[in-house]
């Protein structure tokens, strides 16, 4: 009898089918063919009310056969008859769906671009084909798991336990991961960098790997930027590209200060700057103007920026820009220039008076209140500026100057205002275009700048035009602030337009440099910039003495004007030689966040 026959004269076996599918297996794509097998799966109902699901790879009369999958293993089982109720063929989407659960996602796990995209195409075509696909939430969640993993990728992303990091900061990590391990070793065994180690061959070859390793993501990082800054800078991602560029500088200067030094502080300098001479820095530098070009190319004017409010705040707009000093070496303080991100805000259009200030020296004095003193302030501290001993520094309308760091803090927040940030005094001095002064590039004496050399230089062009012999008398400008709102010189009248050009910032700030050095935020480090935050930076969290910008109407050089220019007292040498005029020299300005009218 045939085995059709058999099948046929089964005992009361009743052998239903499902109803029938649109969908043939001849009309699955090749890759789906090779997923779903050709013969039909089943489902074997036993009279038990169990049911078996699997491959129909034999039948007879009296049994059958099923091949069936638990997890990664093919299992073989027989069923009699006799305790079977019914076999159900699947449809070709009943086999389909089932074949498709063998694709789990891990987001530990990392996944290459191929499979994911053959992936998200068989979920595809799964959808397509299938009428339950439209309620099968399920599948069309991992399928979303699998194409957000393959974008990532087509980012140039990499995954490292479960977190994405673009391609240089992966390598960065790895580098570092790699250094942990050997640092382990020789912590372990301490010989095993020297050439005679022979304890055990094979964790020197491990030592060995992983050196070669090591050396490996140093040589391949440059490329790796080359990569993913211009593919992020297609899509816009500015910050990626920030960030890319920022973990490759930081990772050469960790390189060089921590494997490269060596112990001695002394010996550390000098291979600091040996090193740093035979590198190209400018390769950086050229990568940061490239994607804040294209950043700056792709932003639509800020109308707001300039904007000056009721309280006397000019408004800066947010975004990219570059902080530093674009000559700057290994040995300065403003070295490397970083590319950072500054949320918009609002900075005193004018440097604070002693008007204003006195507004608050008699508040706390009246009231008793210092509540708004900072926690490391001297209890019931004296605000009482040293300026005011001084009478050519008294106006109400000049600067307030000789208040410390803690006298500028409190006021700020009696205001309901804060001091700026290093980044956000410098943003607001140098503008978008990463001038070097407030008016420009140019290192000129022709400006109207409360500076020493500015003054001298309006002292002869005045004797000049008023020397005709008659009167015998010297214009001398006298040493001191000159009013927060004055472009010029108080009471001289003589200075016309021509003699002198204005300097005030981009965006319309009085006195950025000269008149009254001005206080902000951040601690002083010599290498804070090389540890700077990309969005919206704080400086150090701690140090000894915090820094001050923009040069003095007491500095003797241009220099000390430049937008990029820091200090702070213990790196001031004037500062330290010269005590009384230190304490005479500096004031501040407040900002606030723009979200605040």
């Amino acid at each position: 009898m045939s085995r059709g026959k058999l099948i046929g004269l089964s005992l009361g076996l009743v052998l239903s089918a499902v109803a029938v599918s649109a969908v043939e297996w001849s009309e699955l794509s090749p890759a789906a063919q090779r997923l779903v097998p050709e013969e039909r799966m089943v489902t074997v109902h036993l009279k038990s009310g169990q049911t078996r699901e699997g491959l129909l790879t034999s039948e007879t009369a009296e049994e059958v056969e099923l091949l069936m999958k638990r997890g990664t293993i093919d299992l073989e089982i027989s069923l009699s008859r006799e305790h079977i109720d019914r076999i159900e063929r699947a449809s070709v989407c009943h086999s389909f769906r089932q074949a498709l659960e063998r694709f789990t996602y891990d987001a530990n796990h990392t996944y290459r671009e191929a499979q994911c995209r053959g992936v998200v195409a068989l979920i595809d075509e799964y959808l397509a084909l299938c009428p339950d696909g439209a309620d099968d939430m399920v599948l069309r969640e991992r399928r979303e798991q699998f194409a957000a993993e393959l974008a990532q990728l087509q980012r140039g992303m990499q995954k490292m336990d479960g977190e994405w990091l673009a391609a240089v900061t992966a390598a960065v990590a790895r580098f570092d991961r790699y250094v942990e391990q050997l640092d382990a070793l020789v912590e372990r065994f301490p010989r095993i960098a020297r050439g005679d180690f022979g304890d055990d061959p094979r964790v020197r070859e491990h030592y060995d790997t992983l050196q070669e390793q090591r050396r490996q993501v140093v040589r391949e990082i440059p490329g790796l930027v080359h990569q993913s800054v211009p593919q992020l800078l297609a899509q816009e991602d500015f910050m990626g590209a920030t960030r890319e560029v920022t973990a490759l500088t930081q990772f050469w200067i960790k390189r060089v200060i921590q494997a490269e030094g060596g112990p001695a502080a002394r010996r550390r300098a000098e291979v600091e700057e040996e090193v740093f001479r035979g590198m190209d820095f400018g390769f950086i530098l050229r990568m940061k103007e490239r994607i804040l070009a294209a950043y700056q190319a792709a932003q639509p004017e800020d109308l707001r920026a300039g904007e000056v409010n009721e309280d006397g705040m000019v408004y800066i707009p947010g975004g990219l820009f570059l902080m530093g000093d674009p000559e700057a070496d290994i040995r300065d303080d403003n070295f490397p220039m970083r590319l950072i991100w500054l949320d918009p805000f609002w900075i005193d259009q004018h440097e604070v008076t002693n008007r204003e200030y006195r507004e608050f020296v008699e508040y706390v004095q009246s009231q008793g209140d210092y509540s708004m003193a900072h926690p490391d302030a001297p209890p019931l501290k004296d605000h009482t500026p040293q300026g005011w001993s001084i009478p050519a520094l008294a106006g109400d309308d000049q600067p307030v100057v000789g208040v410390d760091w803690f006298d500028a803090y409190a006021y700020a927040n009696w205001r309901g205002k804060r001091l700026p940030t290093e980044a956000e005094w410098e943003r607001a001095a140098r503008g978008t275009d990463g001038r070097v002064y407030p008016w420009g590039d140019e290192a000129t004496d022709r400006k109207r700048v409360n500076w020493e050399g500015a003054r001298r230089h309006l002292e002869q062009t005045l004797n000049r035009s008023a020397g005709d012999g008659t009167t015998g008398r010297t214009i001398r400008i006298a040493d001191g602030t000159w009013d927060v709102q004055a472009l010029q010189p108080p009471d001289l009248r003589r200075l016309r337009a021509t003699e002198a050009q204005d300097a005030r910032g981009p965006w319309g700030l009085y006195h950025m440099a000269g008149n009254a050095a001005e206080w902000v935020q951040d601690y002083y480090s010599p290498k804070a910039y090389m540890e700077l935050d990309t969005e919206n930076p704080t400086g150090p969290s701690t140090g000894e003495v915090r820094v001050f910008r923009g040069g003095s109407f007491q500095s003797e050089t241009i220099d000390e004007l430049a937008a990029h220019h820091r200090a702070a007292p213990i790196a001031d040498r004037r500062a330290r030689d010269r005590r009384t005029e230190r304490d005479r020299l500096i004031g501040f300005r407040c900002v606030r966040p723009a979200t605040s009218p």
